[in-house]
């Protein structure tokens, strides 16, 4: 097949601090695989907060201004310039955006993009609407080690996640909501589901269960060269990610314990346990 022509479009979703930037540098560091920093663009897209927006079908004031920062951001600027002053509809801004990608990815001369954003996990029915059979996958964590970490990061980091204040029960309620939805998607075909404790623990044969449901070859070099795609995905304004080019081993439990007391501790045990994470251990590839 051509290298002129986009084979997959792939979504990487779940709940923020599950592992995504570790599972997204590890994948963009296949050769057919071009991936990018978060976009936020779905997020931006719909005028849920701007009535006469929305009564009129429009797409949020945000959603071409934060694509254009997203553009410039990665270096094309010269595309950022081009996003047309007629384009109205979430629609017609969706196609743009996944031509974009497209266009970025041919350049790069490969056939695959990866988008990654964590929050993409709420248009998952709107992106089946609007792309081309596209394919997610969901990255799932224990749910106490993944209240620790986001927990941890909006208290290190406030502005960066001033809409996400530190409080645990808001941490609780994000992941239980993310997985929730995640496990509702377990029986579609074009959606695979990784654990983070099986990623990290053996690595090669997590990736090589998403290369053949991607329809590739694994790639061993990956292991190795994730930590150079690492810095390709994440941005200097997100120094929380700067680890991920580090050695892949568990982190779980340990800020678990570090920042919660034993009420605390047996307190978020008791809400994230209302989640069965056991459908999650999938050692086989969907039919």
């Amino acid at each position: 097949m051509s290298k002129s022509e986009i084979s997959q479009r792939v979504f990487l979703v779940g709940c923020a601090r599950s592992g995504t930037t570790l599972l997204q540098s590890l994948l963009a560091a296949h050769p057919e695989i071009a991936s990018f920093p978060e976009s936020s663009f779905f997020q931006n897209l719909f005028a849920h907060s701007e009535p006469k927006r929305k009564l009129l079908g429009l797409a949020s004031r945000r959603a071409k201004p934060r694509l254009r920062d997203f553009l410039t951001e990665i270096g094309h600027s010269e595309t950022a310039a081009d996003i047309s002053r007629f384009l109205l509809f979430p629609d017609q801004l969706t196609r743009r955006f996944i031509h974009i990608l497209d266009q970025l990815t041919v350049r790069e001369n490969k056939t695959i993009w990866l988008e990654k954003t964590p929050t993409n996990l709420y248009f998952i029915n709107y992106i089946n609407q609007q792309a081309d059979q596209p394919k997610f996958i969901h990255i799932v964590r224990n749910g106490e080690d993944v209240v620790a970490s986001l927990f941890d990061v909006r208290k290190k980091y406030p502005k960066a996640w001033s809409l996400e204040p530190a409080d645990i029960d808001l941490s609780i309620q994000r992941w239980v909501k993310d997985a929730g939805i995640s496990l509702t998607y377990l029986s579609e075909k074009n959606h695979i589901f990784v654990r983070y404790e099986a990623l990290v623990k053996n690595p090669e044969y997590e990736l090589k269960r998403i290369c053949n449901f991607l329809n590739l070859s694994f790639d061993s070099s990956v292991l190795k060269n994730y930590r150079v795609a690492s810095k390709v995905v994440s941005l200097s304004r997100e120094p929380w990610k700067q680890t991920v080019g580090e050695a892949i081993r568990s982190k779980n439990s340990t800020k678990f314990y570090e920042l919660f007391n034993q009420d605390e501790q047996n307190y978020i045990r008791e809400q994230v346990s209302k989640v069965d994470l056991s459908a999650f251990n999938q050692t086989f590839l969907p039919k």
